[in-house]
């Protein structure tokens, strides 16, 4: 229902909140570094979801395709190495057990996620293999869970027969559904 005009003109707006928050963003990190506080101080960005921004024709979020699921997260801080991008898979869980080993806290028992810490400080791969994604929202349609891994991501309607299935490194915007497809019946098993 939207035109491309209409699109352009969402996408411009987004893109000018995303300018606000940065610069809101590099007032906090300038008054860090004036009170000398960056020092010891861990600055964590992230959010709690992406947005289709015209992807598959949506706009917000709820279903699991890629750019609703993925989102910005952004570490700073003492012995953190600057401007350094990491490859691989992160969830939101492995945020308190990366600022727990981060200061040196012991983690308590049961905490869920993984420490990133070491992939932060001196570099190598995220220790995440797979993450998993639930959406219970009541506006959306049907419950949902995915399994993201680096070549896969399998997404199963709860309840139903029904799914997607994409080979996230021949297909990373996710037209090619092979949830049908029997050559990759054995990948969502």
């Amino acid at each position: 229902r939207y035109s491309a005009a209409d699109w352009k003109a969402a996408k411009a707006i987004y893109y000018g909140m995303i300018t606000l928050l940065d610069d809101q963003i590099g007032r906090i990190l300038q008054v860090l570094a004036d009170t000398r506080l960056d020092d010891n101080t861990i600055v964590v960005f992230l959010a709690d979801h992406g947005e289709y921004m015209g992807d598959h024709g949506f706009a917000g979020k709820g279903f699991l395709y890629q750019s609703a699921i993925q989102t910005p997260l952004i570490l700073r801080g003492p012995g953190i190495r600057a401007g350094a991008r990491l490859a691989g898979i992160a969830s939101t869980v492995d945020i308190a057990p990366t600022l727990l080993d981060l200061i040196g806290v012991p983690e308590p028992a049961g905490l869920n996620g993984v420490s990133m810490a070491k992939a932060l400080v001196a570099g190598g791969p995220l220790p995440r293999t797979a993450a998993l994604t639930e959406n219970d929202d009541d506006f959306v349609p049907m419950k949902a869970r995915a399994l993201t891994t680096s070549d896969w991501k399998c997404v199963w309607y709860c309840g139903e027969a029904l799914g997607e299935l994409y080979h996230r490194k021949n297909d990373p915007h996710e037209l090619r559904n092979l949830w049908q497809d029997e050559a990759y019946q054995q990948v969502k098993t």
